[in-house]
């Protein structure tokens, strides 16, 4: 999903000043791995830990760059383009639980919170070329339904809303760069063994 960016300014004198304002950062659609390893509490509730990386490329960045002197603004255009690429590795501990809905299909409903790594690299005309990399606290929601294919084998459909706090990339050039949220939406198959 669309990705906000703070609102930036700086000053190149005490009476010369610029800000680039509604800032978003647009994604392609990307690719998910995830890991995870389970462990059963009772019949239908568990915990697990899950582990992987998503990759997105970036569509464009937009926004409105404006400079002002004393008496007001007097130069403001909206921006458009630029690419880069988004790498996201979380680090979450779930709770599930699963409804067994007959003799090989089950629906599993889980949420959880964690760690995330992401790694930013972006290339716009007007920001530049950067790269940058943080940790913020990550949240999920999710279902998925699951056949049994096999006597300890599953195979499933999932779907997992995620997201995360403000990141704050740091300063680049002088200049602090702040992302309010990076929100997944990730649909997929699954493949589980039971040990």
């Amino acid at each position: 999903m669309d990705a906000d960016v703070k609102d930036i300014s700086f000053a190149f004198s005490p009476f010369d000043t610029a800000s680039i304002t509604n800032t978003s950062i647009s994604f392609d659609a990307g690719f998910v791995f995830d890991i995870g390893i389970g462990i059963p509490l009772d019949d239908s509730w568990s915990i697990e830990i899950m582990t992987g990386v998503a990759t997105n490329s970036i569509e464009k960045i937009s926004g409105v760059e404006t400079y002002s002197d004393v008496f007001g603004p007097y130069f403001q255009q909206s921006f458009s383009g630029g690419g880069g690429d988004l790498y996201q590795i979380p680090i979450v501990v779930n709770a599930r639980y699963e409804f067994k809905l007959n003799e090989s299909m089950n629906l599993g409903l889980f949420a959880g919170g964690g760690l995330q790594y992401s790694d930013i690299e972006v290339n716009q005309f007007l920001l530049g070329s950067a790269s940058s990399d943080v940790w913020s606290f990550r949240y999920q929601i999710g279902f998925d339904l699951t056949w049994d294919i096999a006597a300890r084998t599953t195979l499933g459909l999932n779907v997992r809303y995620s997201g995360t706090t403000e990141n704050d990339f740091g300063s680049f050039e002088g200049v602090d760069i702040k992302v309010e949220s990076f929100q997944n939406l990730a649909i997929g198959a699954t493949l589980s063994y039971t040990f």
